[in-house]
């Protein structure tokens, strides 16, 4: 047992101490095998101020500047200069052309010195290479997801490099040398791996978006652009953008890799918001604000060159966030929230990967093979697992759903015994008040009909009798017409309301339609006799028409004028032929209807505004538009220049009118 934590602690050493525990490092020799890492043959020199060249390197006082390494290089985020050195021979069972392959691709520039004779003291022995994202491309043999730089070197021959490296993102190096068909292999493995990566990447990007188009849930869509961020931060430091465009991913590498970064910060800090609903004003809600303006403080920081200073403080927060992610999807499942057990899933397999890189990123470990692949193994992990999440979320609100269906169906039916009791008892109401409706025509008919039947017979023997001429001869002429007409509209009303017939059921005749309004003006005359009406019509072809509902429409129209008009104003009553009928057209001198309110005055008891304070039901119109709709025709209203109104009735001509 001691002896096995005697080894763990060696270990943890070795991965974390920037220094190794040896003081010189041996030559990489290269034999039999496809390939052989740089690490454990690098020594390193920190150059604070970066104007050190490669003489200041090989000077003979060098040897005591160089620090062995144990494993990779890892500086973390810093603006120094790192030299490193190693040196190699091979054996003549390695293949003579061969390449060197260093990483990753998101380094600004990386100057490789090739001892090419063989004196290593000299400078003029070294061939230089520049490689980076900040370094326009060399046509290259192979395309790579990291730098390649092929090389020659004579068997049993010890050759040292020098590697320079800078950059404003974390100065992480890893490398090693291949065979030709080694590098391939490598490569196309490499390209296989992270393209697959990418592609579910974007298949669960585009379904989350669907999701979120589907529901018009924002969660989905911040889960989509947080994935979709992942996918162009990864593009560019997992060096993919080189392999698809080679000649222009030096020109925006760091713009990929650092706003994709801070927007992914962003996405993934909202999609957070919205999965555990944070109250606004709570910590937790300010906490996420708070890595929100975190994300985009770190976007603006690649322009503006300090991305370096902000990114630590980023990566910091981040394991705190996803720690308390994990927190919060533990609580979740307590509740039994649904897909609670998922989220603490994602979030804690993620959070171990996010950790690893974390550490790696910041310098605390040593660049491995099983931490350098650390986030993207988190990051799918958590891509699908809370994809999985979504969609029991999903299935869980139709469930929810389904269930408030049934539960909504069964008091609908409840409801609809009910109201089929409450339908009998007004049913067996509606019959009693129609009984009692019957009875008052009834009695209207007796009450009415008397005293109309009175002064009908009295005018009758009055003109029986003749009338003599004098003052009261025209009086009583009016007042037998008023009387008929009063009869004539009575029983009509009385005669369709008594049998529930609709009160716009017509009855056609062939009427003239000049003749037919003449008839009107004259009743109009004699009703109104204080009133000038202005009567027009040329001669139109015979209509199909029931006389007494329609003179009651143009009545309706012709009395309406002479309430809502000056008294000394002209009421004007116009026929004329149009392509597919006739108009009539009845027009006043009042105040006018205004424009919004034009459609509404043909409802049933209402008025317009210009009405106030003279008599009326709000009925008129309304009896008018229906008389004229059982004729097949239309009525509108107009303004009357200077000021008015224009009622227009079109009807059509034919034998059905």
């Amino acid at each position: 047992m001691k002896l096995l934590f005697t080894v763990m602690v060696a270990l943890l050493l070795s991965g974390l101490s920037p220094a190794g525990l040896h003081a010189i490092q041996s030559p990489l020799l290269m034999g039999d095998a496809s390939s052989y890492p740089l690490a454990g043959h690098l020594e390193q020199y920190v150059d604070p101020s970066g104007k050190m060249t490669l003489a200041d390197m090989i000077a003979p006082a060098a040897a005591a500047r160089f620090t062995p390494l144990t494993g990779n290089m890892n500086r973390s985020y810093t603006r120094d200069t790192v030299w490193l050195r190693f040196r190699m021979k091979r054996t003549a069972s390695f293949a003579e052309d061969a390449y060197l392959r260093l990483g990753p691709q998101y380094l600004d520039t990386i100057t490789v010195y090739f001892q090419d004779v063989e004196n290593p003291e000299d400078p003029a022995a070294y061939r230089q290479i520049r490689v980076g994202d900040h370094v326009p491309p060399a046509p290259q043999s192979v395309r790579s997801t990291d730098y390649v730089i092929p090389f020659a070197l004579p068997p049993q021959q010890l050759c040292t490099v020098y590697l320079r490296v800078q950059s404003t993102s974390s100065v992480i190096l890893y490398g090693a040398v291949h065979t030709p068909s080694s590098v391939i292999s490598y490569n196309n493995v490499s390209i296989l791996l992270n393209s697959g990566y990418l592609a579910i990447a974007l298949v669960i990007v585009l379904t989350n978006f669907l999701l979120y188009l589907r529901l018009r849930d924002r969660l989905y869509l911040f889960f989509a652009l947080y994935i979709l961020f992942i996918f162009t931060n990864y593009i560019s430091s997992a060096g993919i953008l080189t392999v698809l465009l080679p000649d222009q991913t030096y020109l925006v590498s760091d713009y990929l890799t650092g706003c994709g970064f801070g927007l992914t910060v962003c996405a993934f800090a909202l999609f957070a918001i919205n999965l555990f609903q944070f109250t606004a004003g709570s910590w937790t809600h300010r906490y996420f604000v708070g890595i929100i303006i975190l994300g985009l403080l770190t976007v603006i920081s690649v322009p503006l060159d300090f991305y370096g200073s902000i990114v630590s403080i980023m990566l910091i927060s981040l394991i705190l966030t996803v720690t308390l992610l994990t927190l919060l999807s533990i609580r979740a499942v307590g509740r039994k929230e649904p897909g609670g057990i998922l989220y603490l899933a994602a979030f804690g397999l993620s959070n171990i990967g996010y950790v690893v890189q974390f550490l790696r990123l910041l310098g605390l470990i040593s660049p491995h093979w099983w931490n350098l692949y650390a986030i993207q193994m988190a990051s799918l992990c958590n891509m699908v697992l809370m994809t999985l999440a979504l969609t029991e979320r999903v299935y869980d609100a139709e469930q929810k759903a389904l269930t408030a269906a049934r539960n909504a169906e069964t008091k609908a039916v409840e409801l609809a015994k009910g109201m089929t009791v409450e339908l009998r008892k007004k049913q067996q109401k509606l019959e009693e008040t129609l009984e009692g409706q019957t009875r008052f025509l009834e009695m209207i008919s007796h009450e009415y009909r008397t005293p109309l039947a009175i002064a009908t017979v009295n005018l009758g023997i009055i003109e029986q009798r003749g009338v003599p001429e004098g003052l009261l001869a025209e009086p009583l002429r009016k007042l037998g017409r008023a009387v008929k007409r009063m009869a004539e509209v009575f029983d009509l009303v009385l005669e369709r309301t008594r049998h529930d017939v609709d009160v716009t059921r017509i009855d056609r005749q062939p009427v003239n339609p000049r003749e037919f309004a003449a008839s009107l003006v004259r009743m109009m005359r004699d009703l109104r006799p204080e009133r000038v009406i202005d009567f027009r019509s040329v001669e139109l072809p015979t209509v199909m028409v029931d006389p007494p509902l329609l003179g009651t429409a143009v009545l309706n129209l012709l009395d309406n004028a002479a309430k809502y008009s000056p008294e000394e104003s002209v009421i004007s009553l116009n026929l004329r032929p149009v392509e597919d009928g006739m108009v009539i057209e009845v027009q006043d001198q009042g105040p006018g209807i205004k424009p919004e309110e034009r459609e509404r005055v043909f409802e049933k008891y209402r008025r317009g505004s210009a009405s106030s304070g003279t008599s009326g039901a709000g009925v008129g119109l309304w009896l008018v538009r229906e008389i004229v709709a059982a004729h097949d025709g239309g009525v509108s209203i107009s303004d009357n220049h200077p000021h008015g109104t224009v009622v227009t009735i079109r009807l059509p001509i034919g034998t059905e009118c």
